[in-house]
């Protein structure tokens, strides 16, 4: 069925049917209608079956790739400055699966910077583990 297609590229990087407006990854994958299919590892022109699940829109939520503004080199965790004292800190934010907002601040003045990054890094893996994001 997806070579009777002509498949193009989509502005959001995605390989699509502008007739029938199909996305090869979800005729590919199978996917049901108030499903999603997600590219494990966020390359979203590798549709190989074995980089494709079928999720929910949660779970989907949870396989995102870093915004290109990351300075921290990890999803979640940001410098952030205490507007009230001027501190400053390394933040790790995570939903948890009741989608509750986890923060958790790493002090730079108490750590130095490296070490509170470091820190803020690991929380943030230990957090997906627990929570079940796949992480970048």
């Amino acid at each position: 069925m997806l070579r009777n297609h002509t498949w193009g590229n989509h502005n959001g990087g995605y390989s699509y049917n502008s007739i029938d407006r199909l996305q090869f990854h979800r005729e590919a994958n199978n996917t049901d209608d108030d499903l999603y299919t997600d590219h494990i590892n966020n390359k979203t022109f590798d549709n190989r079956v074995e980089n494709l699940r079928t999720v929910t829109a949660k779970e989907n939520s949870r396989n995102k790739s870093k915004h290109n503004t990351n300075t921290s080199g990890k999803q979640g965790v940001s410098r952030w400055t205490n507007n009230k004292n001027g501190l400053q800190y390394w933040k790790v934010a995570i939903n948890d699966n009741d989608d509750k907002r986890i923060v958790k601040i790493f002090s730079i003045k108490k750590l130095g910077d490296i070490e509170a990054k470091r820190q803020a890094i690991e929380c943030r893996k230990r957090l997906e583990q627990q929570f079940g994001y796949i992480g970048d």
